[in-house]
């Protein structure tokens, strides 16, 4: 219990790190994500422009293709010549088994984890258990800023899978009320 407790005040700051991490990790494979519609809407674009030359030649396409062959065979040679969690050749930091690995966690609707640690947060504070004290007396101003961040994004998160789960029942519904035919607008 005391190896415990001499690490309680680095638990927060910690938890805090990790999460500004994964804020900006989201924010990348947003990112990745609207790059790779834009890329897919400028290939249709380019079909269009080869159908319509009868002997267009596609030497982008024949480029392209040429990466894509040399990416899969680095990432190919790289998965061969080391075990499983080794970094893959891409450079982005994920290991070759994380790349397509999804987890009960990625399903935004079941768990959030930013929402999880603001309601953690709250629930130790109002309880006034001492552990709340011990866990965050070694955050600085930085780390109760990114609290607050942290927070932030939790609400909006929360408030995003709230309308989901309102536009997959269909919508907001409205009462309908009778409108007046005739509107008076002097006394």
């Amino acid at each position: 219990m005391d190896a415990v407790c001499k690490l309680a005040p680095q638990i927060v700051p910690v938890m805090i790190g990790q999460l500004m991490e994964l804020i900006n990790a989201y924010k990348a494979a947003a990112q990745d994500e609207e790059d790779d519609d834009e890329d897919i809407d400028d290939e249709e674009e380019e079909d269009e422009e080869l159908d319509s030359e009868e002997d267009g030649v596609d030497e982008e396409g024949k480029e392209y293709l040429k990466a894509l062959a040399k990416k899969a065979s680095n990432a190919l040679g790289a998965s061969e010549s080391s075990d499983e969690g080794s970094e893959s050749s891409e450079g982005d930091g994920l290991t070759l088994l994380e790349i397509d690995y999804e987890t009960v966690v990625d399903d935004e609707d079941l768990v959030d984890e930013f929402f999880t640690f603001k309601n953690t947060l709250e629930l130790l504070s109002a309880s006034g258990d001492p552990w709340y004290s011990l866990l965050t007396s070694g955050l600085s101003s930085e780390h109760l800023e990114n609290i607050k961040t942290l927070f932030v994004t939790a609400e909006q998160r929360k408030a995003a899978r709230d309308s989901r789960k309102i536009e997959e029942q269909g919508g907001y519904q409205f009462v309908v009320t009778q409108v007046p035919n005739n509107f008076v607008f002097s006394s």
